[in-house]
């Protein structure tokens, strides 16, 4: 594992911890837009989580 390897794997630690929190808060959101701009923050994090994994699969595959 290289440097960068490390910077991403602390970055997809971060996001995800970030993610979890903002779940974790949804139940105490007192407004309609509060829960929706958290729950497209989820989303856009999630997607972003998904697109260094599917990078880590790529490169896991290349020789």
């Amino acid at each position: 594992m290289n440097k960068s390897d490390d910077i991403v794997a602390v970055a997809r630690s971060l996001l995800v911890e970030r993610r979890r929190g903002l779940i974790k808060s949804l139940g105490f959101a007192r407004q309609d837009e509060q829960l929706e701009a958290h729950m497209d923050l989820i989303v856009r994090i999630q997607a972003v989580i998904d697109v260094i994994d599917r990078v880590a699969r790529e490169e896991a595959l290349v020789p």
